[in-house]
Protein backbone atom coordinates (compact mmCIF):
# COMPACT_ATOMS: atom_id res chain seq x y z
CA UNK A 1 0.00 0.00 0.00
CA UNK A 2 1.19 3.43 -0.78
CA UNK A 3 1.53 6.00 1.70
CA UNK A 4 -0.48 8.81 1.52
CA UNK A 5 0.96 12.55 -0.63
CA UNK A 6 1.66 15.20 2.25
CA UNK A 7 0.17 18.28 1.41
CA UNK A 8 0.47 21.58 3.96
CA UNK A 9 -2.35 24.07 3.94
CA UNK A 10 -1.22 27.34 5.22
CA UNK A 11 -4.00 30.01 5.82
CA UNK A 12 -4.24 32.31 8.59
CA UNK A 13 -8.29 31.94 8.71
CA UNK A 14 -8.81 28.65 10.62
CA UNK A 15 -12.16 28.64 9.17
CA UNK A 16 -10.61 28.11 5.35
CA UNK A 17 -7.43 26.65 6.39
CA UNK A 18 -9.67 23.68 7.99
CA UNK A 19 -12.26 23.41 5.28
CA UNK A 20 -9.76 22.95 2.19
CA UNK A 21 -7.86 20.10 4.46
CA UNK A 22 -10.68 18.63 5.51
CA UNK A 23 -11.73 18.27 1.73
CA UNK A 24 -8.20 16.96 1.09
CA UNK A 25 -8.52 14.62 3.71
CA UNK A 26 -11.58 13.47 2.47
CA UNK A 27 -9.70 12.91 -1.31
CA UNK A 28 -7.23 10.72 0.74
CA UNK A 29 -4.32 13.25 1.15
CA UNK A 30 -2.05 13.56 4.32
CA UNK A 31 -3.02 17.21 5.25
CA UNK A 32 -0.77 19.54 8.13
CA UNK A 33 -2.31 22.89 8.44
CA UNK A 34 -0.42 25.58 9.39
CA UNK A 35 -1.37 29.72 10.17
CA UNK A 36 1.94 31.48 8.77
CA UNK A 37 5.17 31.33 7.46
CA UNK A 38 6.96 30.17 10.83
CA UNK A 39 4.34 27.14 11.75
CA UNK A 40 4.90 26.39 8.24
CA UNK A 41 8.81 26.35 8.43
CA UNK A 42 8.34 24.37 11.45
CA UNK A 43 6.34 21.36 9.80
CA UNK A 44 8.70 21.24 6.62
CA UNK A 45 11.35 20.61 9.58
CA UNK A 46 9.57 18.06 10.21
CA UNK A 47 8.49 16.30 6.76
CA UNK A 48 8.72 17.59 3.62
CA UNK A 49 5.40 17.72 1.89
CA UNK A 50 4.41 16.69 -1.55
CA UNK A 51 2.86 20.16 -2.01
CA UNK A 52 1.95 22.93 -0.52
CA UNK A 53 -1.42 25.50 -0.50
CA UNK A 54 -0.44 28.65 0.30
CA UNK A 55 -2.59 31.73 1.26
CA UNK A 56 -0.99 34.71 0.12
CA UNK A 57 -2.38 37.96 2.45
CA UNK A 58 -1.85 36.91 6.08
CA UNK A 59 -0.50 39.43 8.59
CA UNK A 60 2.77 38.21 9.63
CA UNK A 61 4.57 37.17 6.92
CA UNK A 62 3.21 37.74 3.25
CA UNK A 63 2.64 34.29 0.68
CA UNK A 64 5.02 36.18 -2.12
CA UNK A 65 8.14 36.20 0.51
CA UNK A 66 7.00 32.58 1.86
CA UNK A 67 7.23 31.41 -2.43
CA UNK A 68 10.74 33.42 -2.62
CA UNK A 69 12.33 32.16 0.52
CA UNK A 70 10.98 27.99 -0.28
CA UNK A 71 12.16 28.25 -3.70
CA UNK A 72 15.32 28.85 -2.76
CA UNK A 73 15.65 25.89 -0.26
CA UNK A 74 13.06 23.46 -1.87
CA UNK A 75 11.24 22.64 -5.20
CA UNK A 76 7.97 22.08 -3.29
CA UNK A 77 5.20 22.73 -5.82
CA UNK A 78 3.29 25.10 -4.49
CA UNK A 79 -0.30 26.68 -4.99
CA UNK A 80 -1.48 30.11 -4.40
CA UNK A 81 -5.02 29.94 -3.23
CA UNK A 82 -6.01 33.48 -1.87
CA UNK A 83 -8.61 36.43 -2.32
CA UNK A 84 -6.42 38.91 -3.86
CA UNK A 85 -7.44 38.42 -7.92
CA UNK A 86 -4.66 41.20 -8.77
CA UNK A 87 -2.98 40.41 -12.28
CA UNK A 88 0.24 41.87 -10.26
CA UNK A 89 0.49 39.18 -7.82
CA UNK A 90 -0.68 36.18 -9.68
CA UNK A 91 2.29 36.89 -12.12
CA UNK A 92 4.77 37.58 -9.53
CA UNK A 93 3.64 34.21 -7.72
CA UNK A 94 4.07 32.31 -10.73
CA UNK A 95 7.59 34.07 -11.49
CA UNK A 96 9.22 33.44 -8.30
CA UNK A 97 8.02 29.57 -8.46
CA UNK A 98 4.43 29.18 -7.98
CA UNK A 99 2.92 26.41 -9.76
CA UNK A 100 -0.35 27.26 -9.63
CA UNK A 101 -2.77 30.24 -8.87
CA UNK A 102 -6.62 30.19 -7.22
CA UNK A 103 -8.87 32.58 -6.10
CA UNK A 104 -10.38 32.56 -3.33
CA UNK A 105 -13.86 31.67 -2.64
CA UNK A 106 -13.16 28.69 -4.63
CA UNK A 107 -14.80 25.56 -5.69
CA UNK A 108 -13.09 22.72 -3.74
CA UNK A 109 -13.32 20.19 -6.46
CA UNK A 110 -11.42 22.74 -8.77
CA UNK A 111 -8.75 22.81 -6.53
CA UNK A 112 -9.03 19.10 -5.52
CA UNK A 113 -8.33 18.96 -9.68
CA UNK A 114 -5.52 21.44 -9.80
CA UNK A 115 -3.74 19.54 -6.22
CA UNK A 116 -3.65 16.21 -8.37
CA UNK A 117 -2.36 17.97 -11.82
CA UNK A 118 -0.05 19.89 -10.21
CA UNK A 119 1.21 16.09 -8.39
CA UNK A 120 1.28 14.91 -11.87
CA UNK A 121 3.64 17.02 -13.12
CA UNK A 122 6.47 17.38 -10.61
CA UNK A 123 5.96 13.90 -9.90
CA UNK A 124 6.18 12.34 -13.47
CA UNK A 125 10.06 14.58 -13.34
CA UNK A 126 11.19 13.46 -9.79
CA UNK A 127 11.32 9.77 -9.80
CA UNK A 128 12.80 9.96 -13.39
CA UNK A 129 15.97 11.63 -11.53
CA UNK A 130 16.31 9.93 -8.30
CA UNK A 131 15.92 6.12 -9.65
CA UNK A 132 18.58 7.12 -12.38
CA UNK A 133 20.91 8.55 -8.99
CA UNK A 134 19.83 5.19 -6.92
CA UNK A 135 21.43 3.25 -9.95
CA UNK A 136 24.95 5.22 -10.43
CA UNK A 137 25.39 4.94 -6.79
CA UNK A 138 25.16 1.13 -6.40
CA UNK A 139 27.78 1.37 -8.86
CA UNK A 140 30.27 3.76 -8.22
CA UNK A 141 29.87 4.57 -4.55
CA UNK A 142 31.94 2.21 -2.02
CA UNK A 143 28.92 1.90 0.37
CA UNK A 144 25.78 2.70 -1.48
CA UNK A 145 22.98 3.23 1.86
CA UNK A 146 25.69 5.92 2.88
CA UNK A 147 26.62 7.98 -0.15
CA UNK A 148 29.51 10.11 -0.45
CA UNK A 149 30.48 10.60 -4.23
CA UNK A 150 26.93 11.87 -5.41
CA UNK A 151 25.15 13.53 -2.42
CA UNK A 152 22.00 14.47 -1.41
CA UNK A 153 21.47 18.74 -1.08
CA UNK A 154 18.09 19.07 0.58
CA UNK A 155 16.13 20.44 -1.54
CA UNK A 156 18.56 21.41 -3.94
CA UNK A 157 19.30 18.32 -6.26
CA UNK A 158 22.75 16.17 -6.00
CA UNK A 159 26.08 17.04 -5.49
CA UNK A 160 29.29 15.02 -7.22
CA UNK A 161 31.86 14.67 -5.23
CA UNK A 162 34.20 12.40 -6.66
CA UNK A 163 36.97 12.64 -3.77
CA UNK A 164 34.23 11.34 -1.87
CA UNK A 165 34.63 14.72 0.51
CA UNK A 166 32.37 17.11 1.52
CA UNK A 167 33.48 20.33 -0.82
CA UNK A 168 32.87 23.78 1.16
CA UNK A 169 29.43 25.31 0.09
CA UNK A 170 28.89 29.32 -0.85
Amino acid sequence: MTQAQHIIVVDDEQPAREMVGDYLRMHGFSVSLCDGGASLRKTIAQQVPDLIVLDLNMPEEDGLSIIRDLKRRTSVPIIMLTATASAIDRVVGLELGADDYLAKPCELRELLARVRSVLRRSSAVQPAIDLRIMRIRRKIEPDPARPSVIRTVRGGGYLFSPTGEAPALD
